[in-house]
């Protein structure tokens, strides 16, 4: 992070921020591909499942263009690109918060660690379908391991950590330590500190949990500075997110965001799959 610097910071806005992007196809955490078919209130996938609410797939699909739009901090030099040689000597993150505190504005500090942390987990920028690998590749590297790249969609490890992931820690299946639902009377920044303040009251200072937003439709991560809460997203290079959208005059009851947290014994079994 040696090469971080800003003299200021004006990030592009996105015109259609609160528009979902096409195409609207993608993959889940467990590697299935789904095919929107939109209707009022219903999004029919090609799975075979039964229909389920708009909240709980919208966030699935992403697009190729939700990613690239959220590099501009890495575009404008804020934070610095790896080079093929530098890629082995991957950033202690402790280090790479103290320097975005010191050279990054306040607002766009969990942006900028996300990008940091993107250029190592999804170097390839695949644009959806891995975030739960994505997100536990950083959790990983919270609690002390290297930083690695996430499994692509359709590889069998990828695969084979989505059988494993869903059956332990999504929400659809295992109870989480909290919900934090739209109440539809509170704009996205008053969400986010809500989110904030129930996260810093189930975490010490030093510790990570992984962020699902609605039940598994998109994750990433919350760590705990004892001083800030931080939010990485290291698929798509952002901080915290309705994915895809960064901001929201009004966040319904729709969604919702569960906080996970992952055990030593989790990341045993996941060491031994």
């Amino acid at each position: 992070m040696e090469n971080l610097s800003i003299d200021s910071l004006s990030l592009q806005e996105e015109s259609d921020k609160h528009t979902v992007k096409a195409p609207l196809v993608g993959r889940d955490y467990a590697g299935r591909t789904y095919q929107k078919e939109e209707s009022d209130d219903q999004l029919k996938v090609s799975s075979g499942e039964q229909d389920k609410p708009r909240s709980s797939f919208r966030a699935r699909f992403g697009s190729k263009s939700t990613h690239e739009e959220s590099s501009d901090l890495l575009d404008r030099g804020i934070v610095p690109r790896s080079s093929p040689e530098e890629a082995s000597n991957k950033p202690s993150f402790q280090n790479a918060m103290k320097k975005i505190n010191e050279d990054v504005v306040s607002k766009d500090r969990d942006k900028a660690l996300g990008q940091l942390f993107t250029q190592f987990v999804n170097p390839k920028k695949i644009p959806d379908g891995h975030c739960a690998q994505c997100a536990f590749k950083t959790h990983l590297h919270f609690v002390g391991r290297e930083l690695e790249e996430a499994d692509a969609p359709g590889s069998k490890g990828f695969k084979k950590f989505g059988d494993w992931f869903y059956v332990n820690l999504s929400p659809e299946v295992v109870e989480c330590v909290e919900t934090v639902d739209g109440r539809g009377d509170e704009n996205f920044t008053q969400f986010k500190q809500r989110v904030e303040e129930r996260i810093a009251a189930n975490t010490k200072a030093g510790e990570s949990v992984l962020i699902s937003l609605s039940e598994g439709a998109h994750w990433f991560n919350a760590y705990n500075d004892g001083k800030r809460i931080w939010f990485v997203d290291s698929q798509t290079g952002k901080g915290f997110n309705l994915y895809p959208y960064e901001d929201l005059d009004c966040v319904g009851p729709d969604e919702c965001v569960n906080i996970v947290k992952v055990t030593p014994e989790q990341i045993d079994a996941y060491d031994n799959l």
